[in-house]
């Protein structure tokens, strides 16, 4: 089951994409900047001016959640450029975990000790917002968020152009005839066009 854009609570920021199957389901929030080469940095999450991924307000997200946290994924997809500032010092990538076969993504996990180290009461003074917010937080809940959430850069960007298609065209393209269109018994559809009508 697929659901599209749709809030399951008052204030829910994880609500682009809910896949639903039987091992469980994923949350999934798409960030995209256009053709820009928008790079994935500390002010994106520490703060919360700009696109609304601040990590005390996807940390509040994660525990009001209705279902069971441990049945579900939760993922913060972007197709920005991986991350070179301070950021780095509190993510740790991940292996194999793309949300696209055959397109090399790079996934991260929060270290959220690295914000929040064993024996503070408080997270470290360079994460301001979220310290001052922390107050209300119980830190092993945190942390336990920290192991749920996968942060997915370098998402393949599209062009909005069938005739000089992206790397998300392209993978859409090749997903479209993998499901038979433009073959027996559906030769008479172009993968294109069932693109195009399907994007309207």
């Amino acid at each position: 089951e697929f659901v599209i854009d749709k809030k399951e609570f008052d204030g829910d920021r994880i609500d682009d994409l809910q896949i639903k199957n039987k091992a469980g389901q994923q949350k999934i929030q798409i960030k995209y900047s256009g053709e820009s080469d928008h790079r994935l940095q500390k002010s994106d999450i520490a703060g919360d001016a700009v696109y609304g991924i601040a990590l005390d307000k996807l940390y509040e997200n994660w525990r009001k959640y209705p279902a069971e946290k441990e049945l579900t994924k939760f993922r913060l997809c972007l197709a920005w450029n991986a991350p070179t500032d301070t950021l780095l010092n509190f993510l740790e990538p991940i292996a194999g975990a793309g949300a696209f076969s055959g397109f090399t993504t790079k996934p991260f996990k929060i270290k959220g000790e690295a914000i929040w180290p064993e024996g503070q009461s408080l997270p470290v003074t360079s994460w301001k917002r979220f310290r001052s917010k922390a107050t209300t937080i119980d830190r092993s809940l945190f942390l336990e968020f920290c192991n749920q959430l996968v942060i997915e850069t370098t998402l393949p960007k599209f062009s909005l152009n069938l005739l000089a298609p992206g790397p998300l065209e392209s993978l859409v393209l090749q997903q479209v005839k993998r499901l038979g269109i433009g073959v027996f018994p559906n030769q008479h559809i172009e993968p294109d066009h069932f693109i195009l009508s399907l994007v309207a």
